[in-house]
């Protein structure tokens, strides 16, 4: 049995990958399983046929099963965990406020761990993959099992009390927990596969996790490097800087001290068994490249100014939330629309929680932080970053501080700081923070935030808000609350990239902003292919591309803000000031 673990941040192709690699397998005659642990799974986009929490043979393959972990169950255990007999003393508007952080995707990570270490203890395939969610998702998720097996040997010396109950109660997943353990660090067990774009930020980001997993004992990783330009553009001398870009970064990949894999960009979206089948097929050692240029400028700056005026507020300050997955553009274009609104003289911030500090390489400032920092190339433009460790810290001690001040229970409270050590907590956290440039920050006429929260974050958010009306009427959230619902004061742009998954996605973030009282305004559409990409291997793209654009117009009815496929890496104001003459 051997197990492989897929790696990368948002946007990279992780799923996609991964489904290949186990078609792969399964035609080799290896009986082999796809694990989804995201709790945003496409396996069954990418598939095309419904997958569920229950394995089932793939369609078309006899050797490939695949499951999607759905914690339900788990999460409904763990809640009853959670609270116990704290329904007889908390406030409602405290049981509402975990109510609704119950509903977090990230709180399914806690649920079905005891889930996720049962494969590792079946005999009855010959692999098995998971698709994992995006890097830091997954550490935490592959961190439990190393964690909690000391944690319990250490607690059974002492009073045989954990955070989650007696430690009976965990010892029976003991040997599940241990068996995870050796799987992970055995190199002729499992292989952690890191998938990236030839990308500068994709490099450092996959050093940076591989350093993470080896601290953790693990040796076999592998990396992927996906969406490289195919050879048979090298001889064209549009795409020169291109492949140079891309060759530079392919041979920082090539130095480092692990098995490499490439694959070439694909002229149509990888969707389907058919497509699958064929998606292996290049190695590293030969050139490549895989981002792109050109549109028809013209067309998109006339479309681009007409969505301009149309959510541009007439009354400042204003502020603008750009959301979506990774890989769509978010910090891009909050800094593209960070120097528009410059450029028209008004005095605009724009602020970023971004752990990889993307903003602050394209900005060139060197310690950016949450307070703002006056651009080096634009007079009317500022930054700033929040770090979401501080963020984090701040909110779990004022949560603690207000916890006991209705409980001294010391199980509930332990209970509760695990849950406070949990990512699920960070979204609301970093919000909290970003809610500050709210009240501040008035001498602004413009505030952007790259990275919007989720709706689940705003109706939680709205809901620990109630904790301060207890006893008083707090005048300061009522105001937020008022601001961030106001279409004439608070704009929300979802970006994506026109392939079925990011669409899917963005329309559920669409959905589930709505449901918390807050109207899309825009869409940022990223990656177009325009008029001057004739070339032959486009044509199946391009023609892709056209048909998501009415299912993307049928979906949402708002208006779309184009970005066009850029030449090479946006990584300092240099290559955003290229873009950013192309769009406006």
């Amino acid at each position: 049995m051997h197990y492989y673990f897929f790696h990368g941040k948002g946007g990279v192709g992780k799923t996609t990958v991964s489904s290949a690699f186990a078609v792969r397998l399964a035609l080799e005659g290896e009986k082999t399983l796809i694990v989804s642990t995201d709790p945003a799974s496409n396996l069954s986009d990418v598939f095309e046929q419904a997958i569920g929490d229950i394995e089932k043979n793939i369609e078309g393959i006899d050797n490939l099963y695949a499951v999607s972990m759905n914690s339900d169950a788990e999460v409904l255990k763990y809640k009853q965990k959670v609270l116990g007999d704290s329904t007889n003393f908390l406030p409602k508007e405290v049981l509402d406020s975990i109510e609704e952080e119950f509903k977090s995707p990230c709180v399914s990570e806690i649920a079905f761990f005891n889930s996720f270490t049962e494969y590792f203890l079946k005999k009855d395939y010959d692999n098995i993959i998971f698709d994992t969610a995006p890097s830091a998702h997954t550490l935490r998720l592959l961190e439990l099992p190393m964690e909690w097996t000391v944690y319990i040997d250490e607690v059974k010396k002492g009073a045989g009390q954990t955070c989650m109950g007696p430690v009976v109660n965990l010892d029976g997943y003991y040997e599940q927990y241990k068996a995870a353990l050796n799987v992970l660090k055995d190199p002729k067990r499992a292989t952690f596969v890191f998938v990236m774009r030839p990308k500068e930020l994709d490099f450092l980001e996959i050093k940076s996790g591989a350093d993470e997993v080896g601290r953790f004992g693990v040796k076999n990783i592998e990396i992927i490097v996906n969406g490289v330009l195919p050879d048979e553009l090298i001889h064209k001398p549009e795409f020169k800087d291109i492949i140079d870009g891309q060759r530079k970064i392919l041979n920082k990949v090539g130095l480092l001290p692990f098995k490499t894999l490439k694959i070439d960009l694909k002229n149509k979206e990888v969707k389907g068994l058919n497509s699958l089948k064929v998606l292996f097929s290049s190695f590293l050692g030969s050139s490549g490249e895989g981002k792109i240029a050109f549109v028809n400028y013209i067309d998109f700056k006339l479309k681009n100014n007409e969505v301009i005026k149309s959510i541009t507020p007439e009354k400042t300050p204003f502020y603008l939330f750009f959301t979506g997955k990774g890989g769509t553009g978010k910090t891009v274009s909050s800094l593209l629309f960070g120097k528009y609104f410059a450029d028209k003289g008004m005095k605009t911030l724009v602020v970023s929680a971004d752990y990889s500090k993307h903003i602050a390489k394209i900005g060139g400032l060197e310690n950016l932080g949450e307070f703002p920092v006056k651009s080096k190339y634009d007079e009317n433009l500022y930054f700033a970053a929040i770090s979401p460790d501080i963020a984090l810290d701040e909110y779990k001690e004022k949560t603690v501080e207000y916890f006991k001040t209705y409980s001294a229970n010391e199980e509930s409270l332990k209970v509760l700081n695990e849950e406070l050590n949990s990512p699920c907590t960070e979204e609301v956290a970093v919000f909290k923070k970003f809610s500050s440039y709210f009240f501040g920050y008035k001498d602004y006429d413009v505030i952007i935030f790259d990275a919007a929260p989720t709706g689940h974050a705003l109706r939680f958010l709205y809901i620990s808000m109630q904790y301060a009306k207890i006893g008083k009427k707090d005048a300061v959230t009522e105001e937020l609350v008022k601001i961030l619902k106001d279409s004439n004061k608070t704009l929300f742009s979802l970006c994506l990239y026109l392939e079925y998954s990011p669409i899917e996605e963005a329309k559920r973030a669409y959905d589930d902003l709505k449901a918390a009282g807050i109207d899309t305004s825009f869409l940022v559409i990223n990656y177009i292919l325009g008029n001057n990409f004739n070339d032959g291997f486009f044509n199946g793209r391009k023609k892709m591309q056209e048909t998501y654009i009415d299912t993307v117009r049928q979906k949402f009815g708002i208006p779309l803000f184009m970005l066009p496929q850029f030449a090479g890496e946006i990584n300092g104001m240099k290559t955003l000031n290229s873009l950013y003459s192309l769009v406006f």
